[in-house]
């Protein structure tokens, strides 16, 4: 079962947007995207002589016209991609205080993966933690991708390794959305960055942190338990709000700076509340939407 959030109002609206690459790829089938072969699309690329053979339709008479010579315009094919979506599924992400943030997390991995199978994209989406990933070439198995997930998981899995195992696998270049909260240490996120950035991969990092992450002081807890450790932590005899405020925005700067710096794109919503509208209009705002 899908998310409540994925109505069928909801992917009607995400049925109308465009997923964007910043750069042309290699691409399986016909699609959308410009692609890096030449052949008949309808992107004119650039020209070059004619040589025999050649379709004379493909000509430019005008040209000719005024050098004498024969020049035959090339165009870039239109090809589809492969879009991978991957979600961190540590404990941390499935932290059921405050606002729901796995489910979030979940709904905006689907909406991307519907706009991406809207134009005919193929979409590989994994949880890491949860085993293999789904790869799913059209509409019609949209719904295959719910199960994922489904269910709660005691898995606490080495982002890094299993990061680096689903990358290992890629087919061929194409677009990253990896999604977490990204609430481990930055050496964990630069390998993890690397590891995008070997393989071409145009990337997109989504970071996504519920009120509990920002304000946990706010909650009338006695102690927390930390599930990425497994270290309980008293609130009460712990560091005050200040100091912590102090420390999340240090660390959130060091995050973005370590994805900065890999030419990765990155964007965190700034409430639970609405990921279509996230998709519709921060994405857009960072150039994965069209």
């Amino acid at each position: 079962m899908l998310p409540t959030y994925l109505d069928e109002t909801a992917l009607r609206s995400l049925g109308l947007l465009t997923l964007r690459s910043r750069r042309a790829l290699l691409g399986v089938t016909q699609g959308i995207h410009v692609s890096l072969k030449r052949g008949h699309g309808i992107e004119f690329s650039d020209y070059r002589n004619y040589q025999p053979g050649d379709n004379p339709r493909d000509i430019d008479w005008n040209l000719y016209a005024r050098s004498d010579r024969m020049y035959v315009k090339t165009f870039n094919e239109e090809q589809n991609l492969a879009v991978y979506i991957i979600v961190d599924g540590s404990r941390s992400m499935r932290c059921s205080i405050g606002e729901d943030k796995w489910s979030f997390a979940a709904s905006l991995a689907l909406g991307i993966a519907y706009v991406a199978l809207s134009q005919r994209d193929e979409v590989s989406l994994a949880v890491l933690g949860a085993g293999a990933a789904f790869r799913i070439k059209s509409l019609s198995s949209f719904r295959q991708l719910a199960p994922l997930f489904s269910g709660t998981s005691d898995n606490n899995p080495d982002l890094a390794t299993t990061f680096r195992a689903f990358v290992a696998r890629t087919r061929a270049p194409g677009i990253l959305i990896f999604i977490s909260d990204f609430l481990y240490p930055t050496e964990t996120l630069e390998e993890v960055s690397y590891q995008a950035r070997s393989k071409n991969l145009d990337t997109t990092f989504i970071q996504v942190l519920s009120d509990f992450d920002r304000h946990p002081y706010d909650y009338p807890l006695d102690d927390i338990f930390d599930g990425e450790t497994g270290i309980r932590a008293s609130l009460a005899s712990g560091i005050d709000s200040s100091d912590f405020d102090t420390m999340l925005t240090s660390h959130n700067r060091a995050v973005e700076n370590v994805v900065t710096g890999s030419m990765i794109r990155f964007v965190t919503p700034a409430d639970l509340t609405d990921p279509v509208s996230f998709i519709g209009a921060n994405l857009r705002d960072v150039g994965l939407i069209g």
